[in-house]
């Protein structure tokens, strides 16, 4: 801006933008300026166009100047902007990275923008530094026609092998590239194999049958599926006191298993139990496997264990004596020497002759022919021997007694009986009358 006249003058500067609701913006430097005759100043006129402008979108702005002093005195200028064409690509992975599965798929969102102002057409790479085999990449599109300032999303598509160990990864990097190459932008996406916690322990059976103070070994087969290294801590619950289940491999004991991704090992599990273990099925017991994250697996079995069959049977006194039509009565005991709970059925040899007869009581003089006993129950019973009235003297004889168990397992006593008659002899005889009428012999 110059000073043509012939004194120094201030000046106003204002502008106008045209079209005034366009969405640029103006800024000038200077709103008055003062100058000297013939003196210049520059006067700075900066537009800035919306951020939505097109390719050749355009604004003016109309700069006046006016004196001060003289309102005839003006002079303007219009300045003219036109947008440049512009096509700015811009990549974005909102996503960078995801676990995968073995064998499974994740998909990637890629964000693809024309941040500029003119439409192109853009062409989609996708490339790896590092490819791994087996595993596959796939991109929903490998081109896109794109308006300024617009943006679509493209889907990228990665699979893991199926047999894929824990932590192993791929990185894709996808690259866009203007039509004319002036522009292009890339981003990189990893998938990172997740970890598959895939154990599982079989046993060979979940019923050991073994014998009271006998051991045991049964098989467990334990299959790591999953894909990373798992080591098990080996452990058991619900053992009953007296009882112990350990873990051999090669015959050596062992409390932990380690196992690669897809290894099966065998552990043999050996279950020790004690003389007086008890007949029958025991409560379930539970082999325990638990790994470095805490998750635990529980095998279940139960142990049956052999009915032993035992039994005594005793007299604290073995010789019995009588006399015709009394009784003889013994006192016995039947113990349960086996482990389970058994039933005795009591019984007698040959009695010396016809007429007798023998019976077993409880102490309470209820007749029985049969026991039933606990582990290690003792029961006090009555053996009565019932002799004739009309029997001759019997010397000492031997009588077995007997208990048998339900698997005809047998113990017996030996008693001894014995009869004595009455010891009489007649002194003197009394008749009456004194005398007989009848002579011969009389019977008394």
């Amino acid at each position: 801006m110059t000073n043509v006249g012939d004194v120094h003058d201030t000046y106003w500067v204002e502008h106008v933008l045209l079209p005034d609701d366009s969405g640029w913006g103006v800024v000038v430097d200077k709103d008055t300026i003062r100058l000297d005759h013939k003196a210049s100043v520059g006067v700075s006129v900066n537009l800035s166009s919306p951020a939505s402008a097109k390719a050749n979108d355009n604004c003016s702005v109309f700069l006046r100047v006016q004196s001060t002093t003289d309102a005839s005195v003006w002079d303007g200028m219009k300045v003219l902007a036109i947008v440049d064409p512009d096509l700015h690509l811009e990549l974005e992975a909102p996503v960078p990275s995801m676990l995968v599965d073995p064998g499974g798929t994740v998909e990637f969102p890629i964000v693809v923008r024309n941040a500029g102002n003119m439409p192109g057409k853009v062409t989609i790479l996708v490339t790896s530094s590092e490819p791994r085999p087996g595993w596959y990449v796939l991109l929903d599109a490998g081109s896109l026609d794109l308006a300024g300032g617009e943006e679509q999303v493209l889907e990228l598509t990665v699979t893991a092998p199926v047999d894929a160990v824990a932590g192993a990864q791929q990185t894709v990097k996808v690259t866009g590239v203007t039509e004319d190459l002036t522009s292009s932008s890339s981003v990189k996406v990893t998938a990172v194999v997740d970890e598959v916690y895939a154990v599982y322990p079989v046993i060979s059976s979940n019923m050991v049958a073994l014998h009271a103070g006998d051991e045991a070994t049964v098989e467990m087969d334990v299959t790591n599926e999953g894909n990373t290294l798992q080591v098990l801590a080996l452990g058991t619950a619900l053992v009953p006191p007296g009882w112990m289940v350990t873990f051999e491999m090669d015959g050596a004991a062992v409390q932990d298993l380690a196992l690669q991704a897809r290894e099966t090992r065998t552990v043999d599990v050996v279950i020790s139990t004690p003389h007086d273990a008890r007949a029958g099925v025991s409560p379930q017991i539970h082999i325990v496997l638990t790994d470095s994250e805490g998750r635990s697996q529980t095998l279940p079995f139960q142990v049956r264990i052999h009915h032993k069959y035992a039994v005594d049977i005793s007299a604290p006194v073995h010789e019995g004596a009588g006399s015709p039509g009394g009784t003889i009565v013994y006192d016995l005991s039947v113990e349960n020497m086996g482990n389970g709970v058994d039933t005795f059925t009591l019984d007698h040899g040959p009695l010396p002759g016809t007429g007798w007869s023998a019976v077993f009581t409880t102490t309470d003089g209820n007749i029985i022919d049969q026991v039933t006993l606990e582990v290690g129950e003792t029961r006090n019973v009555r053996f009565s021997v019932n002799v004739p009235a009309r029997v001759n003297a019997v010397g000492p004889m031997d009588l077995m007694v007997s208990a048998t168990s339900t698997s005809a397992e047998k113990d017996e006593v030996k008693l001894s009986l014995s009869v004595d008659l009455p010891d009489l002899k007649i002194v003197s005889v009394t008749y009456d009358p004194p005398s007989t009428v009848l002579r011969g012999p009389i019977d008394v």
